[in-house]
C-alpha cells in the first residue's frame, strides 16, 4: 500500500507539473504515463541512473531552495500557524518520515549489499544531515507564505513565479527530478516483490501505480501518505522483524 500511495502520489505529480509546463489540452495525462514510462526503464537497470539523476537534483534543489528563501513574504502570515493546526502539522510530519523510511529502505537495503558496513554508516550519516539541513531550508522558505501557499499543492512553483518564466519553469524541472527519483524508487520495490511471482514484474508495478495515480496527488498526500507512515511505524516497534534486526543481511548499519 505504501508503494502504490508514494507512486501514485508521484506519477500524479508529474502529471500536475506537466499541467502546468506544457500547452497541451491532455498534458496532464501524457506527463503521468511518459512519467511511468521512462521511470519503470530506469527501474529495471542498476542503480546507477538513478544516483546519476540524484547528482543533479540535490545541487539543483538547494539553489530552489535559496531562491525561494530570497521572496520576501507577508508580516502576518506565520500568524496563520494556530496551536491546533502545528499539532496536526507534527502528527502528518511524523508520518510523512515514517512513510518516507520505508521507502527508502528497498534501495538502502540492496545498496548496501555492495559496499562494507563502515562505509554504509558514513553514507547514512551524511543523508540523513544532508536530507535534515534541506528539510530546515526549505520550511524557513515556506513558512513565511503558510497562509497563500497552505493548500498549494506545488507551492515552490507558485513561490518562483516571482521570478519570473525562468523561476517558474527551473523550479518545475528541479520538482520533477524528485518525483522521478522518488517513482524509481518506489518501483523498484515493487518489482523487488513482484519478480517472485511474475516475469513482467515491470509492466505490473507499472499499471499498479498508474492506477493509483488516479487518485489524485493532494488526496493522497492528505490521507495516505500520513496514515501508511504511523502504521509503518507501530509496525516497527511492534515486531522484531525489523530493520534493526536485520542490519548483518542488509549492510545498511
Amino acid at each position: 500500500f505504501t508503494y502504490l500511495s508514494v507512486g501514485g502520489g508521484m506519477a500524479a505529480a508529474a502529471g500536475n507539473l506537466a499541467a502546468l509546463t506544457i500547452p497541451l489540452q491532455y498534458a496532464r495525462a501524457l506527463g503521468t504515463l511518459l512519467t511511468l514510462v521512462i521511470c519503470v526503464l530506469f527501474s529495471v537497470r542498476s542503480l546507477r541512473g538513478m544516483a546519476f539523476l540524484g547528482k543533479i537534483l540535490l545541487p539543483c534543489m538547494v539553489l530552489l531552495i535559496v531562491f525561494c528563501l530570497q521572496v520576501p513574504g507577508g508580516a502576518d502570515d506565520v500568524s496563520a500557524v494556530s496551536v491546533k493546526t502545528g499539532f496536526y502539522a507534527v502528527i502528518q510530519m511524523i508520518g510523512y518520515c515514517g512513510m518516507n523510511v520505508l521507502l527508502a529502505l528497498s534501495v538502502l537495503s540492496e545498496a548496501g549489499k555492495s559496499f562494507y558496513r563502515k562505509y554504509n554508516k558514513k553514507v547514512t550519516l551524511v543523508s540523513a544531515i544532508l536530507i535534515g539541513c534541506l528539510l530546515v531550508m526549505s520550511n524557513a522558505a515556506l513558512l513565511p507564505h503558510i497562509a497563500e501557499m497552505k493548500d498549494a499543492s506545488l507551492p515552490m512553483v507558485l513561490l518562483m513565479k516571482s521570478y519570473g518564466r525562468f523561476g517558474y519553469y527551473f523550479s518545475a524541472v528541479v520538482l520533477y527530478l524528485a518525483v522521478a527519483t522518488t517513482l524509481i524508487a518506489v518501483l523498484r520495490g515493487m518489482i523487488e516483490i513482484l519478480k517472485p511471482l511474475t516475469r513482467y514484474h515491470a509492466i505490473i508495478s507499472g499499471l499498479f501505480v498508474m492506477t493509483a495515480s488516479l487518485i489524485g496527488f493532494q488526496e493522497i498526500v492528505r490521507v495516505a501518505y500520513p496514515l501508511l507512515g504511523w502504521a509503518y511505524l507501530l509496525w516497527v516497534g511492534g515486531t522484531k522483524n525489523n530493520i534493526f534486526s536485520c542490519k548483518k543481511e542488509s549492510g545498511i548499519i
